[in-house]
């Protein structure tokens, strides 16, 4: 079995997609063969030697670019994480706002024009992150499938768009929250106050930074990206 190192950057040959499905396939049968899995619920974690074989089987390794001994295999679901926390508050919003009244006014929150105005705007920023995503993901598979390279441009959109996707996923929770004003704040009666904890993390992520885009403006210009992973 090919194995990685514990290097990081990770020194001798990248693991291929291919080896490292390979060593999943056959440390997964180990953990079913021997039962092992009740032990680790027992233990409500996993052991050390566990964890050291999921290094070595390169698991760890599988969104690394290649010249840190990776696959290349950039993780494209992370952006559905913060579209889908967003679509959540969006929903909810939606329900929750439908029945809410102005206790000073007496008037239903759909009825009034901030409240309106910041729903459709949520609506519309959570839609173009999502269709940002659809579309570069549909761009590098159809070049996948045909065997070709990725433009610049392709290169740039399958980074920007998952910033923006974090970022607006972001920005729609924060406006809905403001929007929705006190009952936001109850954890036991709405899921605002953690969606925009959650995002507000999320967004550390160097996927979800904005020092990210230092690595995309050159690139669009003509230069080297700054990171290898893009």
């Amino acid at each position: 079995m090919s194995v990685a190192t514990a290097t990081r950057p990770q020194a001798g040959p990248p693991l291929s997609g291919a080896e490292i499905l390979q060593n999943v396939c056959a440390l997964a049968t180990r953990v079913r063969e021997k039962n092992l899995a009740a032990e680790y619920d027992r233990l409500r974690r996993l052991p050390d030697d566990i964890v050291a074989e999921i290094r070595a089987a390169g698991i760890m390794r599988m969104n690394m670019p290649k010249i840190w001994g990776g696959p290349d295999h950039l993780m494209r679901k992370m952006s559905g994480v913060p579209l889908g926390v967003a679509a959540d508050a969006l929903e909810t919003a939606r329900e929750l706002l439908s029945d809410k009244t102005d206790r000073w006014t007496g008037v239903r929150s759909r009825d009034i024009p901030r409240v309106q105005s910041a729903v459709a705007q949520a609506h519309g920023m959570l839609a173009a992150a999502r269709s940002y995503v659809f579309t570069s993901l549909e761009a590098q598979w159809k070049k996948l499938e045909q065997g070709e390279p990725l433009t610049v441009e392709e290169r740039a959109d399958s980074w920007l768009s998952r910033t923006n996707a974090f970022r607006t996923g972001r920005d729609v929770v924060a406006l809905l929250y403001d929007t929705i004003g006190a009952s936001a704040i109850y954890s036991e009666k709405s899921p605002f106050d953690r969606h925009l904890r959650d995002l507000r993390t999320a967004c550390q992520h160097l996927v979800g930074q904005t020092k990210g885009l230092e690595g995309i403006g050159p690139m669009l210009l003509g230069g080297e990206p700054a990171f290898p992973f893009i």
